[in-house]
């Protein structure tokens, strides 16, 4: 009886969220990864879980991929580290964004962060600011 119940609850509560932390970019960071559901299309589940690497061989970028919907629909820690020479310091942004295709996109104001998925373990990201040109980088999945 106890079980039943339990299940009824986890069954109202929806998909569960799976609680963990990562220390990265000079900070630690929480962050809730929500297991796609099962009418998820494969290749838009690839893209959930943490992937860590770096902007233009110098700003160190991890973004978690925290929820993805069958529609492609996607919440999104956007977390980077310090770079004195361009006054970044350490932070953190939650995103909204979309995947269409191979490419998961990610905007905020004048930014767009576009992540191609090269292969079950790679995205290839491309960081444009409107009249700043562009930076790219390869992130690995955790």
């Amino acid at each position: 009886m106890f079980g039943a119940a339990t299940l009824s609850v986890a069954t109202l509560l929806g998909p569960t969220a799976n609680a963990q932390s990562i220390a990265a970019c000079e900070q630690t960071i929480q962050y809730n990864l929500i297991a796609p559901q099962a009418d998820v299309p494969e290749a838009l589940r690839a893209f959930s879980g943490v992937w860590t690497g770096v902007w233009n061989r110098q700003l160190c970028h991890v973004l978690i991929v925290e929820q993805v919907s069958k529609e492609g629909a996607v919440t999104a820690k956007y977390v980077y580290g310090s770079n004195p020479s361009s006054n970044i310091r350490p932070g953190f942004r939650q995103l909204s964004g979309k995947i269409n295709g191979n490419t998961l996109m990610l905007r905020r104001d004048d930014v767009s962060m576009d992540y191609k998925l090269v292969d079950p373990a790679t995205l290839a990201g491309t960081y444009s600011r409107a009249g700043n040109g562009q930076v790219t980088g390869t992130f690995k999945k955790q």
